[in-house]
């Protein structure tokens, strides 16, 4: 198991040396000091400390991460050109509902304009004569 050194151990635990020191010497945490007389902090005794999981786990599952993040980006990209292609889909039956639509308008207008052709053709336009007494056919004929 790799040992931290004073200051990757404070920046994992994300505090400041000196509070890391002072745990140390209180007798909070054990950290024995190396050959050159720096101290070796075990990752396990700083996450029991501090609560905070070491660097080198996380280094150690690293792979792992990155297969799992290689399978997101995979799902991602696929989930993103299925969306590409349902929103290409939905454009072009768009497009075909607005062409239908105006062919529908254009025959409703061609038909209000026969509609309206036969009504004028069915209907007499001529004007109506007044209600004048009727003449016998003798006043016709003799024009008075």
């Amino acid at each position: 198991m790799q040992k931290l050194t004073l200051n990757k151990a404070a920046k994992e635990a994300k505090i400041a040396k000196s509070t890391l020191l002072e745990a140390i010497k209180s007798g909070r945490m054990s950290a024995p000091k190396n050959d050159k007389g720096h101290y070796a902090i075990d990752p396990s005794e700083l996450f029991r400390v501090f609560g905070q999981k070491p660097v080198f786990e996380k280094n150690e599952n690293h792979k792992e991460n990155h297969n799992k993040t290689s399978n997101i980006q995979d799902n991602t990209k696929a989930l993103e050109d299925r969306l590409e292609m349902l929103e290409k889909e939905r454009n072009r039956e768009r497009e075909q509902l607005t062409d239908q639509i105006n062919d529908l308008r254009n025959r409703l207008d061609k038909a209000e304009g026969e509609r309206t052709k036969l009504t004028a053709l069915l209907t007499d336009g001529r004007a109506k004569r007044t209600n004048s007494p009727k003449k016998g056919i003798w006043s016709r004929f003799l024009g008075k």
